[in-house]
């Protein structure tokens, strides 16, 4: 490549789907260089645009400017299955790589696992699906406001949430989070619920270094 590592908004198709009922018509950028020497045909960029961000519209509430940036890992993973088994992600795939090369007759036992979005805020969850415990009295839901913790201040965050779900043992057995630093909060609750202890246990066990952003799981976990 020759060329300097420049976006030209002028090289773009124009194409739209149906989402919902709705019609959404966006822009193509495709086939984008992002390294000046490639070492594979592979590693270009596709960059989708909503076509109303062009004329100082919106999509849902947000501008081309407020909008989040969303990018899929296309990884996929080693074991041909169904995706509702496992999610097709980079550490799943290492997690099946190692249990082929262990060479065992054993069936596969996937551990808790998290999954992230890196968008703008971030988006993880982890454990059983907050959606799937609303309504049912076996579960308990909490939900915290991030924004006034330390951690947050200056950043803007002001919709940054995290929401725990407990079982009737007073366990926590998933959670998801919105916000700058959610890939990195879920990754520690994917610890807690993988251990399987109570609440009170876990308490009683941890203490996290003061001030960091794993010291919010004490009052979460409360």
């Amino acid at each position: 490549m020759t060329t300097p590592l420049r976006f030209d908004e002028t090289r773009y198709q124009s194409a739209q789907v149906t989402i919902d009922g709705q019609v959404l018509r966006y822009r193509a950028f495709l086939g984008l260089d992002y390294v000046t020497m490639p070492v594979d045909a592979i590693q270009q960029l596709n960059v989708f645009v909503p076509e109303s961000y062009f004329d100082n519209g919106q999509v849902n509430g947000y501008t081309r400017v407020t909008a989040p940036i969303f990018m899929p890992n296309t990884v996929g993973d080693v074991i041909s299955k169904d995706p509702a088994v496992a999610p097709q992600l980079t550490p799943v795939a290492q997690f099946e790589g190692e249990y082929l090369a262990a060479d065992t007759q054993d069936s596969i036992v996937y551990p808790v696992m998290a999954t992230g979005s890196f968008t703008f805020p971030q988006i993880a969850q982890v454990g059983m699906p907050v959606v799937q415990a609303v309504g049912d009295s076996d579960y308990r839901i909490k939900r915290l406001a991030l924004s006034p913790d330390f951690a947050y201040a200056g950043t803007n965050d002001e919709d940054a949430e995290l929401v725990g779900v407990f079982d009737q043992q007073n366990r926590l057995v998933g959670a998801s989070e919105v916000s700058q630093t959610a890939t990195d909060d879920v990754n520690q609750l994917a610890g807690v619920i993988g251990s399987g202890q109570t609440v009170t246990d876990w308490r009683q066990q941890q203490l996290y270094i003061f001030p960091t952003l794993a010291s919010k799981i004490k009052y979460f976990l409360a």
